[in-house]
């Protein structure tokens, strides 16, 4: 069977343990010009099974339910595909499917009840583990402080909301310049689901501003375009367009010509630090994949919680809900429900 095709977005592979440089991506780009293959669909014309409404073997035996055909063919569990259903579709994980006129409980390993002791002596424990786990946190932000610096001689020009910016300028007079490379691509009219995450996760700049450090956006996407999506999304961030210049392609998130037939036109994503001195601009740091989720509280919300992030990389008990990582990603107004408004 011949599947389905998608295109190339490096979101997919956030969870390798050693991300994909703009290289390898390049050549990865290359050699799948089409896409890959989106394993969540049916094969290309592929008919569904239809299954008997009932199986009895003999007189009083109980029928078993029929499975979805596709989900027979794609060898998918209950759990991964959606079921049809004649006002719907059936949603949620082991625990709990609900449908539209149903709701079916599933087992789910739940952790043990125990006493308030017990829980305080099980939580203190943990705690000693994560007071090591900050003391090592600490650590490494005393090294990444000691980084050397590369100082940036080459006149960026950006697009911005008052016209034309240099890199200078978007420091806004402090000293320090936080840039999120935000994947929007040229060819695009809505930026990055996952970047626009990342965005909301955003707080108000004033505390940073307190510490003498801008923060700013930048795409490749012209600034025509970012305009208003960032209307749409209701975000107050500084936001600048690179179009035009190198600054994408010599940061490393970007391919030296916009992909089209891939997600996002081929853009990645990245953090990039800097620190002026004068005049004189230097990069600090950069960093790319989960090392951006500490912008994310969505992500240190969920880790908090019992069931975490209920994505399928994740050790958790037998029976948590989980979904394959990134999949459940929207922009804020796109969620089932969701208030117009941000």
């Amino acid at each position: 069977m011949k599947c389905q095709l998608k295109p190339l977005n490096p979101l997919d592979y956030l969870s390798m343990l050693v991300p994909f440089t703009s290289d390898q991506w390049t050549r990865l780009q290359a050699a799948f010009p089409n896409g890959v293959c989106d394993w969540s669909k049916p094969s290309v014309d592929q008919v569904p099974t239809v299954p008997w409404t009932t199986f009895q073997g003999r007189p009083g035996r109980a029928a078993a339910r029929p499975r979805a055909g596709f989900e027979v063919l794609l060898g998918l569990s209950e759990r991964q595909a959606p079921r049809s259903h004649d006002q719907g579709v059936c949603v949620g994980g082991r625990r709990r499917i609900v449908c539209a006129n149903e709701t079916k409980e599933r087992t789910m390993n739940l952790p043990p009840v125990v006493s308030p002791t017990e829980w305080q002596v099980a939580r203190d424990e943990l705690l000693a583990k994560e007071k090591e786990a900050t003391r090592a946190r600490d650590a490494l932000a005393a090294e990444r402080r000691r980084l050397p610096m590369v100082r940036i001689d080459k006149d960026y020009v950006f697009d911005g909301p008052d016209g034309e910016a240099s890199l200078l300028d978007l420091f806004e007079g402090r000293r320090q310049l936080i840039v999120y490379h935000f994947m929007f691509g040229p060819n695009r009219d809505a930026g990055c689901d996952g970047c626009s995450m990342v965005v909301d996760n955003m707080g108000h700049l004033a505390h940073l501003h307190a510490r003498d450090t801008s923060v700013a956006l930048v795409s490749r996407a012209p600034f025509a375009k970012i305009e208003p999506y960032k209307k749409r999304m209701g975000w107050s961030v500084p936001w600048f367009s690179s179009f035009g210049s190198d600054f994408n392609v010599d940061f490393g998130v970007s391919p030296e010509t916009p992909q089209s037939n891939v997600y996002q036109d081929g853009e990645s994503f990245g953090l990039s630090v800097f620190l002026r001195d004068g005049d004189n601009v230097f990069r600090t740091y950069f960093t790319s994949g989960r090392g951006v989720e500490a912008l994310g509280s969505n992500w240190t919300f969920l880790d908090l919680t019992p069931l975490g992030r209920q994505e399928n990389w994740e050790d958790s008990p037998a029976g948590y809900p989980q979904t394959a990582p990134y999949t459940w990603w929207r922009r804020h107004d796109e969620y089932e429900g969701a208030d117009p408004a941000p």
